[in-house]
């Protein structure tokens, strides 16, 4: 199972957001849920993880195409719009 978090809009982020991003992390990782960033390269996620050291807990891509394994986007979206794909 994959997790995404679309973060492409973010302008800024603080301790905070990198707190709740790694707590995020862990906790899919337990699950064995792979957490996947949507993030630019040179924007302020990426900076604001690898100046907090953390920022090889994440597979971070540019654009959400990058991260669908197997399932369709159609089927992607609506999980994210709180829809089951089973339903």
């Amino acid at each position: 199972m994959q997790l995404v978090v679309e973060l492409s809009d973010v302008t800024s982020t603080d301790g905070a957001a990198v707190h709740a991003l790694s707590a995020a992390s862990a906790i899919a990782g337990e699950s064995d849920i792979a957490l996947s960033l949507i993030a630019p390269s040179a924007g302020p996620v990426v900076e604001s993880l690898a100046a907090a050291d953390v920022i090889e807990r994440f597979e971070i891509f540019s654009v959400i195409d990058e991260t669908v394994d197997h399932r369709s986007l159609s089927e992607l979206r609506n999980v994210c719009d709180g829809d089951s794909p089973n339903a």
